[in-house]
């Protein structure tokens, strides 16, 4: 089975390696690099499958993104094309939450104006 993987670092590339033995691997920077003889697609946040894509690649069974979101994959043309979609659900759950109170806190504390008042303070007024 070929599976290509796009937008992979040299530390994935590595762990796919070892928890993927017997498979044929394969790592592209774009979908453009993807050869049309892929069984399945591990694609990020930036790879877009759309019906140009998917009839490129005749042989594609299925996409996984490493991602909680689909919004990149034409689900209608691969559901048509009888191509399967997976996802990793609840992925950055707990961080978007997180960056979500870091903002609200920014603002309540109105943390960009505090910075920039700092950088319009003169540096004569800094020393005191």
């Amino acid at each position: 089975m070929k599976i290509y993987f796009t937008e992979t670092e040299n530390a994935e590339q590595q762990f796919f390696a070892k928890h993927f033995q017997g498979h044929e691997l394969q790592f592209a920077e774009r979908p453009e690099d993807v050869p049309a003889d892929a069984d399945i697609v591990s694609i990020f946040i930036h790879t877009k499958i759309d019906a140009a894509f998917l009839e490129s690649h005749p042989r594609l069974r299925l996409v996984a993104t490493r991602s909680s979101g689909v919004d990149l994959i034409d689900l209608a043309e691969c559901a048509r094309r009888h191509v399967q979609i997976s996802n990793a659900a609840g992925y950055g759950d707990s961080t978007v939450a997180e960056h979500t109170f870091a903002l609200i806190l920014a603002l309540s504390r109105r943390l960009r104006q505090s910075i920039e008042a700092q950088r319009k303070t003169p540096a004569s007024l800094e020393s005191i």
